[in-house]
This record gives C-alpha cells, structure tokens and sequence, in this order.
C-alpha cells in the first residue's frame, strides 16, 4: 500500500514540473507574440512571426554576447568614473596580492575581503559601498 501511494505521490510531482513547464512555454509565446504585433503595428513592415523570432533570438544574443564582453575583468580605474578614481589614488593605495578583510564591512559582520588600503586610516575598505561610508565619517 505505501508503495503504491509513495509511487502516485512522485507520478504527482512529474506531472506538476511537466505542467510548469508547458505554463512558462505558453506565457513566453504570448509574451513574443503580442511584441511581434506591436513591432508590426510600430515599423508598418510585414514580416511572419519565424523571421521575427530569428531576429529577436540573434538580437538577444548578440546582447548577451556583448554583456559578457562588458563583464571582462577590467583595472579598478577603468570600470569606476574618472571622479572616483581621482578621489581614491588621493587617499587609496592598491596593495595587489593582499586581500584582506574590509573593516566596516566585519563591523556588520560581513566578510568581504578587499585589496584597498586607506593610507589616512591605515584600514582596509571595500571599494564601492564603503567608500562613501568612510567619506562621510560614520565609522571613523
């Protein structure tokens, strides 16, 4: 008997996770077929819904390919505003190789290791969300 109810219970679930999945396909279809008929009524272009979904498929494509690229690891001079980095070479030195805990974020019992070193306060600073604690003084 429990095996025949233990068996009902997993046959339940497999259909459950087929029915989602079937759900989210017909959401997702819906979802590109109404932006078809905006593109549509938007570009006066007539084109079939095959070729509309090629392009919108190598359009996100080409995107994801382009994030990735963004993504790269970049210097910490290049991926911040030129203000930025000009307010952190004056008070910031780079230590490279020595990751050490930052000293706000273990206050709030976090452990984000950072490789910036305040020369003013002789402390360890996560670069983005701690600088600007520590330029406005809360901690220090």
């Amino acid at each position: 008997m429990d095996q025949i109810i233990s068996y009902n219970i997993q046959h339940i679930k497999q259909k459950v996770k087929k029915l989602k999945f079937k759900i989210l396909h017909n959401l997702l279809f819906i979802k590109i077929f109404y932006s078809y008929i905006i593109y549509i009524e938007k570009t006066k272009e007539r084109i079939i819904l095959l070729e509309y979904n090629q392009r919108l498929i190598f359009s996100l494509i080409e995107e994801l390919q382009n994030n990735q690229k963004q993504q790269e690891l970049l210097p910490i001079e290049q991926s911040l505003s030129k203000a930025q980095s000009r307010e952190i070479g004056e008070e910031y030195s780079l230590q490279k190789g020595s990751l050490k805990k930052c000293f706000v974020c273990y206050t709030k019992n976090q452990s984000k290791k950072s490789s910036f070193y305040c020369q003013k306060h002789e402390i360890n600073v996560c670069i983005i969300p701690c600088y600007n604690l520590q330029r406005k003084s809360v901690f220090f």
